[in-house]
């Protein structure tokens, strides 16, 4: 009917309307793509297939494409308007329509059987390209001195021999997508190209149509220079290799979606990586790939980011000089395995990794949920050959792969297991709800080969909420496993907080459960010196719930310790207390609530109240504050003990030992007696005088913190007296 109406129009036009008018205006898309004087115009036909009207200007034929015509008008306004800037390709199958408006400004089109060739040397920036319609064999390629715009509304192009589009200069592309259209670009495997789509230079997309890609032979969308997604709505269907390819990359809106089979999925080169908004679904099946990369930073502000990395020590994001988060909804899943590289000395271990950095990770908001699966064996949520540091947000990472062993070329053995947080040099929790959780043998929550800092000191509590929890038992490596006090075999151990170098607790509150039922899940632990300086802190474990090699110093916070297990606090070298408030509870004997072995155990400030089966003592030399040690007091008794003025200085009610806490042999008489308990309490409350000891009772009223009362009744029960003199008094 278009065609029809035409003919009858071109009819009309040799009668009244030439006498009558100045000038003929053909326009596309509101634009004016021809203008001549009707008096230049010899005569307008139309080709045999009826496809294009030939206009004659003195033997000068211009063919127009029908289907590139919305209208025509005639005018006797003598005003020149401004051609269209707009140079419009129309794909009909085995055809391609033209309207090339700026031919006489130095836009030269070639099109051989849809293979289209563009080359401009036109002073003009930002022509741009409308591309339309569908071919199964075509391409177009473009070389501009100028940035220049190529206008997707509706193109489906297929070139199983190249590109779809190419535009081969470094000038900038920009790339809009017409709202309500649907695009589409591929390759095939004869391709020599990047990619369907491949600039040179910068690529900028924007609109509101969708772009979908297929590249069989490499990469979906690739740049030599940087890409920036303004909008659209963008989708790599299947890419043999990097799902983009660019050398810098940035989005601000719109979607993402990319499947990768043997690449990454956003590979940026060394420049930076910049996400400020947008959504972004990225799922990765190939070993040794990266979901995001960048050998420069990865900074994200702001995205609804979705990732799925199933392949062998694949990344989820991974930047090379620094990861830095500060807002937006993140959710990685890693499932693949770990890769063990044998040499003859040791062994090179490559894990799959949430997201991982070879400086450091910062993380300052946001949302961010991580979860390796049960296959990534010995993952990590979070790894840094730096530091991790997290400064706020929400932060979720669940570990639930087993470890394993390794046997080196020259029969050296060793292990690897899975990390929530894991710092090649420290770990830096300052702010933010940090939940961790590791579920596989030998499974550490948080990790760090130097330092650990939990907290600011000064800080309010509430501004750090950290949970970590660890559930996976040990795991034997090597040794004869006779579990004797000088039994040198050697095991993976689960670990909840663990520091190679020094661990301090200055705020937060924080809670550690490790629910194993065998030693080596420890709470808090590190291989130097531990300092809490404050903090609200909660701690559950089978084996020690706070252990550290050299030295434990608690200063202040607001420590509840319960070991089901083994001791409350264990350190292998010195112990200071200068204040604070601390309750521990260890096993039944030999384990304690305070355990420093002989070394010195110095208390000058803080309360402290121990319980277990045994406890090592205060050194009178160092200490300026008074202790008492209770001997023969009763697991589940409420006590209470009263100055000379007959006030409270200390309500309290026994723990019970866990029924983790066998029966087993070991104790003074052989057989142990679960009820028997062991108390050492220290408090500026308690100096030289007379005291009541009151147990066996009953306490009514106050308020507790683990069954320590404040303002608190105490009635009934046996009573004792004792006097303090000496730094350390002992009552039977």
């Amino acid at each position: 009917m278009r065609k029809v109406a035409l003919f009858i129009m071109v009819l009309l036009i040799n009668g009244a309307l030439f006498a009558q008018q100045e000038k003929m205006l053909i326009h596309h898309s509101s634009n004016v793509v021809y203008e001549k004087a009707i008096s230049s115009i010899d005569s307008i036909k139309m080709n045999a297939s009826i496809y294009n009207i030939l206009i004659n200007e003195a033997n000068n034929i211009t063919s127009i494409p029908i289907s590139g015509i919305d209208s025509i008008t005639f005018t006797n306004d003598t005003a020149t308007n401004p051609i269209s800037n707009v140079v419009y390709i129309i794909f009909n199958d085995t055809t391609c329509n033209i309207i090339n408006p700026l031919s006489a400004l130095g836009v030269t089109i070639t099109d051989t059987a849809n293979i289209v060739n563009i080359v401009t040397t036109a002073n003009i920036e930002n022509i741009e390209y409308y591309i339309s319609g569908t071919t199964t064999n075509g391409s177009i390629t473009i070389n501009s001195d100028k940035k220049l715009v190529i206008n997707l509304g509706g193109a489906n192009i297929t070139n199983p021999s190249g590109a779809a589009i190419l535009v081969s200069s470094s000038k900038e592309t920009k790339v809009i997508l017409t709202a309500n259209t649907e695009n589409y670009l591929s390759d095939g495997s004869g391709s020599s190209a990047k990619a369907p789509l491949h600039c040179a230079g910068n690529i900028i997309f924007d609109g509101q149509g969708s772009l979908k890609l297929n590249s069989v032979k490499k990469h979906g969308i690739s740049s030599s220079k940087a890409i920036n997604i303004l909008n659209g709505n963008i989708e790599v269907l299947y890419a043999l290799s990097d799902g983009i390819h660019s050398e810098g990359f940035s989005m601000t809106n719109g979607s993402l979606k990319i499947d990768t089979t043997f690449g990454d999925g956003i590979d940026a080169g060394a420049t930076d990586l910049i996400i400020d908004g947008g959504t972004i679904n990225i799922s990765s099946t190939a070993d040794d790939v990266k979901g995001i990369k960048t050998d420069a930073v990865v900074i994200i502000n702001g995205s609804d980011l979705t990732m799925t990395v199933a392949g062998a020590q694949s990344k989820g994001i991974k930047g090379t000089s620094r990861v830095i988060i500060n807002n937006g909804n993140i959710n990685v899943t890693t499932s693949g395995i770990t890769v063990v590289e044998s040499l003859d000395l040791g062994f090179d271990t490559k894990y799959a990794t949430g997201i991982t950095s070879d400086s450091n990770i910062v993380i300052n908001g946001g949302t961010i949920t991580m979860v390796n699966t049960s296959t990534n064996n010995g993952g990590k949520c979070l790894s840094a050959d730096g530091s991790v540091y997290i400064n706020g947000g929400t932060v979720n990472l669940t570990t639930n792969g087993n470890g394993d062993t390794i046997t080196t070329s020259l029969g050296v053995k060793d292990d690897f297991s899975s990390s929530c947080i894991k710092g090649d040099y420290g770990v830096y929790l300052l702010g933010g709800n940090i939940t961790c959780l590791s579920t596989g043998l030998g499974g550490k929550g948080i990790s760090a080969d130097s330092l650990i800092i939990i907290g600011t000191i000064g800080d309010a509590d509430s501004n750090l909420i950290l949970n970590v929890s660890t559930t996976g038992n040990r795991f034997y490596v090597e040794g004869l496993m006779l579990d004797t006090p000088d039994d040198s075999t050697n095991y993976c151990n689960p670990k909840a907080v663990k520091s190679d170098g020094d661990l301090y607790v200055n705020s937060g509150i924080v809670t550690i459960l490790c629910t194993q039922t065998t030693d080596g899940g420890e709470g808090l632990e590190s291989k130097d010196s531990l300092f809490i300086n404050g903090g609200i802190i909660d701690i559950n474990t089978f084996d020690d719930c706070v252990n550290a090699a050299n030295h434990i110093q608690i200063n202040g916070g607001k420590t509840y310790a319960y070991g089901r297990g083994n001791d409350g606090f264990d350190s292998n070298g010195t112990f200071w207390i200068t204040g604070g408030f601390t309750i521990s509870c260890g096993k039944h004997f030999p384990d304690e609530g305070f355990d420093c072995d002989l070394h010195n155990f110095k208390i000058t400030g803080g309360i402290l109240i121990g319980t277990g089966g045994a406890t090592s003592d205060p050194t009178d030399s160092l200490c300026t504050q008074h202790s008492l040690k209770y001997s023969n007091a009763t697991a589940g008794n409420a006590i209470c003990i009263k100055n000379s003025n007959n006030e409270a200085i200390f309500t309290y009610t026994l723990p019970i030992y866990s029924a983790d806490s066998t029966g087993s042999t070991g104790g003074p008489g052989g057989q142990v007696d679960l009820n028997s308990m062991l108390l050492l309490y220290s408090s500026p409350s308690l100096t030289a005088g007379s005291y009541t000891l009151q147990y066996g009772g009953t306490i009514t009223g106050g308020t507790s913190f683990h069954n320590y009362y404040n303002g608190a009744t105490y009635t009934g029960g046996s009573t004792k007296t004792f006097t303090i003199t000496n730094m350390l008094t002992s009552v039977q």
